[in-house]
């Protein structure tokens, strides 16, 4: 699916990733999560071609995205988390891209915003910052590219359109697309992803896994007072105690709260 072989990465004077391997080869809704500044967004644009590694090599679907290969763009879409500003109807520029998309179907475009409750011929200059995020995902979807990398879409939507993007996530998913997503809205996604990558405050990658399969690392441990620090990564207040997340295999199929995954390799104890 995507491979990252000893990338480098520098803004100016600032290194960002610094000879990072990263593989991720399962998975249809995959999760990119990790404090702002991390990295997120870099490594999104180094997917999709927009930004070159400085050395190493990045590939997707088979390809060198840094090459901008006319087939490999057609197999994908990016929506950033900064929105573009771009004066047309919401119909009008997806004609004006669909095009280049062997696989664009302006029939699920219209489906897409009629269950956002959007009207086509709004223009997306004129739109609130949730009802043009909820545009943009339409247009993207719609677009029917094998993968999709959605950087922070739930951002200014409210409860309802984010229940509805979790719909059309399904809809993307069950037609064998793969859907790559940094969030901060764990809790809204949660149920969705099958594949997790969790970045830590320097950047590193220090969970890719499947959601599934978090029990093979990981494990839940029910306690009345706290153990020593050494003994856990985290842990969650109960009414009686206390849940220890901890760095062991479980001793048997136990689904592991990515919250508090989250927590225990970022947020710290």
């Amino acid at each position: 699916m995507f491979q990252l072989e000893k990338v480098s990465f520098d803004y100016s004077d600032q290194r960002v990733f610094d000879r990072m391997n990263l593989e991720v080869t399962t998975g249809s809704v995959i999760g990119i999560l990790g404090p702002n500044g991390v990295g997120k967004t870099t490594l999104f644009q180094l997917l999709t071609g927009l930004y070159y590694p400085s050395s190493g090599k990045v590939s997707v679907l088979g390809y060198e995205p840094r090459l901008r290969n006319k087939q490999y763009l057609e197999k994908i879409s990016y929506l950033p988390e900064n929105l573009p500003n771009i004066e047309l109807s919401i119909e009008a520029y997806g004609d004006l891209i669909g095009p280049m998309y062997p696989n664009f179907n302006r029939k699920k475009l219209v489906a897409y915003l009629t269950a956002f409750d959007l009207e086509a011929d709004l223009n997306l200059m004129d739109l609130s910052a949730g009802m043009k995020r909820k545009a943009f995902v339409s247009i993207m979807l719609s677009l029917g590219t094998p993968m999709v990398f959605l950087d922070e879409q739930t951002k200014e939507m409210d409860l309802e359109g984010q229940r509805i993007f979790r719909q059309l996530l399904i809809d993307a998913q069950s037609d064998g697309r793969m859907i790559v997503i940094a969030t901060h809205h764990l809790r809204a996604l949660e149920q969705l992803l099958d594949q997790v990558l969790i970045m830590d405050r320097r950047g590193h990658v220090v969970i890719n896994h499947a959601t599934n399969d978090l029990d093979q690392v990981l494990s839940l441990k029910d306690v009345t007072t706290l153990p020593d620090e050494t003994l856990y990564l985290t842990y969650q207040r109960l009414p009686f105690g206390y849940r220890l997340l901890c760095h062991t295999p479980s001793s048997e199929p136990t689904d592991i709260p990515l919250e508090l995954v989250y927590q225990g390799f970022v947020g710290g104890k």
